[in-house]
């Protein structure tokens, strides 16, 4: 809640509620604002991991469009692409050419999975890259995966990646923040779901992150 309030705060600055900022105190608002996102993040990441160990992480699985999980990561993290000048190209292949089949999961869940992946090539990408988003149909499961063009993780690094408060050294600290729990939770909500989630990298040649679920194959949309 106070940091709730602190939002609805600077919001009103922004919307000039307490009267005109200069271009210093905008900046500086700005810059609170983001470190503000970035603490509801991790305490968000923390209440997650709480709720899976305690048994209250719940997933509610409905039959869901693929192309609507990607629509609506992509809406979340537009603005940090746009802030680090990466373009992202969605690429969608189904089986049979033809339309892609639906997924059994719960929607929620894994628009947070997508939008922590892309939130994380977008991070670690040069400025003027581009990120590859694909979703593949399989006969059994629907994959998606992101790939990006940054310094890549070493293979010591990749074993250890998906556990808690851990991130990779390799990478570049000064762009992230965080207690390292965002791809542990990815990892609980894909397993939970019956896939798997892993990542292939080499240093200097990028990073694929991927995950897949399985597909009911009872409709097509």
């Amino acid at each position: 809640t106070p940091l709730s309030g602190m939002a609805i705060f600077l919001d009103m600055l922004d919307q000039g509620a307490y009267g005109n900022l200069n271009e210093s105190g905008k900046s500086r608002a700005g810059s609170i604002g983001g470190a503000l996102e970035r603490i509801v993040a991790m305490v968000n990441d923390l209440l997650d991991i709480e709720k899976m160990q305690s048994g209250q992480f719940q997933i509610f699985k409905t039959d869901v469009d693929p192309k609507s999980i990607v629509q609506a990561s992509l809406e979340m993290v537009q603005g940090l692409a746009e802030q680090q000048l990466v373009k992202i190209e969605v690429k969608i292949e189904s089986i049979n050419s033809g339309k892609i089949g639906i997924v059994h999961c719960d929607e929620a869940r894994i628009t947070q999975v997508l939008q922590n992946l892309l939130s994380n090539a977008i991070k670690f990408s040069p400025s003027n890259s581009v990120i590859i988003l694909e979703v593949e149909e399989t006969e059994n499961s629907t994959k998606f995966a992101i790939k990006d063009y940054g310094n890549g993780i070493s293979k010591s690094d990749i074993p250890i990646l998906f556990e808690k408060f851990t991130q990779a050294r390799s990478e570049e600290q000064s762009k992230q923040s965080g207690f390292g729990l965002g791809l542990s939770i990815c990892k609980d909500i894909i397993e939970r779901h019956g896939g798997s989630i892993g990542v292939t990298s080499e240093i200097g040649q990028g990073s694929t992150f991927w995950f897949t679920l399985p597909k009911n194959t009872s409709h097509k949309v």
